[in-house]
């Protein structure tokens, strides 16, 4: 399945925006998602400080979003010069978020 994902840029290298922020992704291979470190049982440490366990990769149908980025003083959201949407293949099956904190347990398998 196809997916966008959104990853911050340094050095003409990817990094996730927040949890796991100094992880290198490589492009053109097969990526493990990881779940981060967790600060307790329902919080992942991130760089902008505890974040709600969501495990897996994010990624989007299409290459927005309206909720990441920098807000400009009449409102509108622009996207950071230091990030870069991908196109991504994703193996597996899609997970359907009923609400919006999501998943609040690391799933079996």
């Amino acid at each position: 399945m196809k997916t966008y994902k959104l990853f911050r840029i340094r050095d003409s290298d990817l990094y996730p925006l927040y949890v796991e922020a100094d992880r290198k992704m490589p492009m053109g291979v097969w990526l493990e998602a990881h779940v981060g470190e967790l600060s307790d049982a329902t919080h992942v440490r991130s760089r902008n400080g505890p974040l709600a366990l969501r495990p897996g990769f994010h990624s989007t149908d299409i290459p927005f979003t309206d909720w990441i980025g920098k807000r400009a003083a009449d409102g509108t959201l622009h996207q950071r010069l230091d990030t870069v949407w991908t196109e991504c293949e994703v193996d597996g099956e899609e997970v359907e978020v009923s609400d919006r904190c999501g998943i609040r347990t690391i799933p079996e398998g």
